[in-house]
């Protein structure tokens, strides 16, 4: 995906937690930012399933993964 795309399948994923007022939109905004920074230079399969991981997890669940496995390379 390229980085538009991939900011865009991040957003619609990671929304709901912030219309639902359960997540600071600043916050939210900030992660997904630097999730995208993350992510843009990951194969697509790999993008895609972090995006559904964010879908059942939610952003704060896979963000907490993801920098607990960034941090372990």
């Amino acid at each position: 995906m390229n980085e538009e795309e991939l900011k865009m399948q991040i957003m619609e994923a990671a929304g709901l937690s912030v219309w639902e007022g359960k997540a600071d939109p600043v916050e939210m905004g900030i992660k997904m930012a630097n999730l995208v920074q993350f992510l843009r230079d990951k194969p697509e399969f790999e993008q895609k399933a972090f995006i559904e991981q964010i879908r059942f997890k939610g952003l704060d669940g896979i963000w907490q993964e993801g920098m607990i496995r960034c941090t372990k390379y």
